[in-house]
């Protein structure tokens, strides 16, 4: 590590500063300190989400009723939705009676990244839009939306966040999309 006081020789090179060495953008040379307040507001927005989330699985329409010992529909939902809550329960007690979390593993930013998230969020909600629509009809034929915006959505992420194989670009769209409508559009017959 180089100091800003080191005495350098006539004709010899400074040493450039480490990585480590590098002024944040505060001005200041450490990592980011733990924070109470941050670890409080994630946790909060958690269980927010998470509640969310269960009071939406309850609403999902079903086709038929599942019998006595079955599964149905909201099964699987509700049994994930109800271990995140568990878990985001969990985390804002922590966040309220422990000591905050170090956070000397955060990365700095990366070059792009936010625009990326708001094309990723912009595709998404763009696809949320036109999937309200479920069906179109085309030559007299009903045709399910789903399996093909699916496609393009996943297209869209991985080409946003820098996917270039065309294999990747071909098979994980139409293998995840035809996974995702066995699933839950044949098997657990959720109208998709």
């Amino acid at each position: 590590m180089s100091h800003q006081n080191d005495v350098v020789p006539p004709g010899a090179v400074p040493a450039l500063p480490d990585a480590d060495d590098a002024p944040t953008p505060s001005g200041g040379h450490d990592a980011a300190q733990p924070s109470r307040k941050l670890e409080i507001i994630a946790a909060s927005v958690a269980v927010v989400v998470m509640t969310t989330f269960l009071v939406l699985v309850l609403q999902i329409d079903l086709r038929r009723e599942a019998d006595a010992g079955q599964m149905d529909a909201r099964f699987w939902p509700t049994v994930l939705g109800g271990l995140g809550l568990t878990i985001a329960l969990w985390r804002l007690i922590v966040a309220l009676t422990q000591t905050p979390d170090e956070r000397d593993d955060l990365e700095r930013l990366q070059v792009g990244g936010v625009t990326r998230l708001l094309a990723s969020l912009a595709l998404v909600v763009g696809y949320m839009a036109i999937w309200e629509l479920r069906t179109f009809v085309m030559f007299g034929y009903n045709f399910n939306l789903f399996v093909f915006i699916t496609p393009l959505l996943l297209l869209g992420l991985l080409l946003i966040y820098g996917a270039r194989s065309w294999k990747a670009l071909v098979f994980f769209p139409l293998v995840s999309t035809a996974f995702i409508y066995l699933l839950f559009g044949m098997l657990l017959r959720i109208p998709l």
